[in-house]
């Protein structure tokens, strides 16, 4: 009985340090997981061309139809913390709201990224 007592603190000890290197990997695990999810590294900078997601479509009802980004849009200006003054690029007014760069998408052109060569 007395040696039961004896490597019970043996034993807290090897669970505990288990644990917490259980603990410290899935952390690990679920932050390379947001990271991805989240795109944190986002670069817009002045002179790209972005596209603002349609908030608009998120409350209304039979929207579901409407396009989920409007533009595309020139970003005039980077401001502090990830917002941006922003262009239209049809009549070169600037927008009067600021935009947060988790609202924006980077432009691409379809004509640039279609890998397909026409056939002869």
């Amino acid at each position: 009985m007395q040696h039961h007592f004896q490597t019970q603190p043996a034993l807290c000890k090897d669970l505990c340090s288990a644990v917490s290197s259980n603990i410290a990997s899935a952390q690990s695990r679920q932050k390379e997981n947001y990271d991805c999810r989240h795109e944190s590294n986002k670069e817009i900078i002045t002179g790209s061309k972005v596209y603002i997601k349609n908030s608009q479509r998120i409350h209304r009802l039979g929207s579901k139809l409407e396009p989920r980004w409007t533009g595309p849009y020139t970003v005039v200006e980077s401001l502090s913390k990830g917002h941006v003054k922003l262009k239209k690029i049809k009549t070169d007014k600037i927008l009067s709201n600021i935009y947060h760069a988790s609202n924006l998408k980077i432009y691409t052109d379809a004509t640039s990224t279609s890998d397909v060569s026409p056939s002869p």
